[in-house]
This record gives structure tokens, C-alpha cells and sequence, in this order.
């Protein structure tokens, strides 16, 4: 369990620093009883304060920690150097149901269960080769569970049936990982989990501005999994995906492109120019 929890509150940090981060559209920021999306409204006047709704609903040291700003601060600091100390592999899948059917998709691997193998073997190899204080005993996921759980109530389509099976594979392998005795690496997914917490925590609040579900679509997601993927020690992404080549490329200027890794249908393989993807074109 511990190998988990500071991969989760690393989630927690990377989503509180977006949220209290989040520009505003105007001077007066978000109306909190809009309608609509932050992407509906202007920007051309954004200031550095949160918007209303965020002034109002973000969590107190309190509901945190169940302590005071300090306290808060001491577990940002403890994620932080835990991180530092324990390094982690992040892989980007793209096995949702809209992707097995999109024209790119039958270039993919969408299999979950051959996909973790070839992740398991990889970070075997890996660690053999690794200094111990580089060895990855953590694995985060950056994967669209809603567009995985699509097909759930569906099993008509060989796509639909895969998506259920991909799906159970993942909850199969989540218990595996915190299982103190197995040897699989602990998965652990962030930004729509996280971000359907936070959600949630605002519908509870009384007499304050509150934010809708969905407020704010799939970016704040996007950028937590963003972040935590660059963070990574090594990257294991989709070849023919935009994101992956986007988190390729940065890493890449971050001096990290001897890290950078793609599965394909045969195994892992380097990303070739050092770790340089070639621009994202169709597939």
C-alpha cells in the first residue's frame, strides 16, 4: 500500500496546483452561475487569481489533512521527496472504444493484457539494469476509463467485448499491485479519477458557489496525467497518438529522451533520434 500512496498524493498536489493555477477569463473571472465552460468565454483579459467558483470550492488544509496549512505544506513537501526517491514508469494506452474503431486503431495494440506483459518484461529488463535507487516499482497509467467504459452493458461487437475485457484486466491488475506479496507493479490512474473526487466534494458544500460536473471537460485531466508522464522516469506511450508524442517531445527537451519508449504490436522499442518523435501526422 505504501508504494501507492505517494504516487496518489503526488495526484493530489499536481490537481490542487492546477486548480488554485487556473487562469480566469475575465477580471471578474468565471461567473459562477454560468452554464457553460471556461472554453465558452473570452480570455483576452485573464488575471492570476482563481475564479470565483475556484475562490470558493477549493479544499481547506482541512479537508485535506485534517490539519492546519502547515501540515498541508509538510505533505506536499514528503510527496515531493518521495517521488524524488522513488522513481516510476508512466504508459499511455489508447485502448478505449472510440479509438478500437477509429481508422488509426487497427495500427494498435489494444489488447491490455498483452500490452501489461510486454510493460512487465520492459521493467524486469529495466531494473536489472538500473541502479537500485532507480529501480520502478510503480506504474502510472494514463488511460480514458469513461472511454473504456463505454462498452460496459455491451458485448454484441468483438471491439465491445475486448473494451469489457480490457477492463477487467485493468481491476484484475490494480489488485494485483497492492497485494504486499506479488511482484506486479502498483498502477495508479489520476486525472478523471481525481478530478470525479473533487466533483463530487463540491456538490457537498452549502452556501457557496458551486462548480457542475464536468465543469472544466477533459483539460485539467489531460494536464495532471501531462505532468506526471514528463515526470516519469521512463515513458512508455502509443505510437500514432498525439498526446504521447506531445509528452515525447517534451521529455526529450527535458534531457530525458533516452527514456522515451512506444509498444507496438511486437514489444517496446526506443523512440529513435534520440528520443525525438517526428511531428504527429494521421496515424
Amino acid at each position: 500500500m505504501k508504494k501507492s500512496f505517494t504516487m496518489r498524493l503526488l495526484c493530489l498536489v499536481v490537481l490542487m496546483t492546477i486548480l488554485i493555477n487556473m487562469p480566469v477569463t475575465s477580471a471578474q473571472g468565471i461567473d459562477a452561475t454560468t452554464t457553460g465552460s471556461p472554453s465558452d468565454a473570452s480570455i483576452s483579459e485573464p488575471t492570476s487569481a482563481p475564479s470565483p467558483p475556484l475562490q470558493t470550492s477549493l479544499p481547506t488544509a482541512e479537508s485535506l489533512t485534517n490539519g492546519d496549512q502547515q501540515q498541508q505544506q509538510q505533505q506536499s513537501n514528503d510527496a515531493a521527496a518521495a517521488e524524488k526517491r522513488e522513481p516510476y514508469i508512466a504508459l499511455h494506452t489508447r485502448v478505449e472504444l472510440e479509438m478500437m474503431r477509429h481508422m488509426c486503431g487497427p495500427q494498435m495494440e489494444m489488447n491490455l493484457t498483452k500490452i501489461f506483459h510486454m510493460v512487465d518484461e520492459f521493467i524486469g529488463n529495466y531494473n536489472k539494469n538500473a541502479t537500485k535507487e532507480k529501480h520502478v516499482e510503480r506504474m502510472f497509467m494514463a488511460v480514458s476509463r469513461k472511454g473504456m467504459e463505454e462498452a460496459l452493458g455491451k458485448n454484441k461487437t468483438v471491439h465491445e467485448r475486448l473494451a469489457n475485457e480490457n477492463l477487467d484486466t485493468l481491476a484484475s491488475r490494480q489488485a494485483q499491485g497492492q497485494d504486499p506479496q506479488s511482484e506486479k507493479s502498483t498502477i495508479v490512474e489520476c486525472g478523471e479519477g481525481w478530478m470525479k473526487r473533487w466533483y463530487s466534494s463540491q456538490q457537498q458544500k452549502v452556501d457557496q458557489a458551486k462548480v457542475e460536473d464536468n465543469y472544466y471537460g477533459t483539460l485539467i485531466p489531460m494536464v495532471m496525467n501531462f505532468y506526471i508522464a514528463t515526470e516519469a522516469e521512463v515513458f512508455i506511450g502509443t505510437k500514432g497518438s498525439s498526446w504521447s508524442t506531445d509528452v515525447w517531445t517534451t521529455r526529450y527537451y527535458q534531457g530525458k529522451g533516452d527514456r522515451n519508449f512506444k509498444y507496438t504490436k511486437e514489444g517496446i522499442v526506443p523512440i529513435p533520434n534520440g528520443g525525438l518523435p517526428t511531428p504527429h501526422g494521421n496515424c
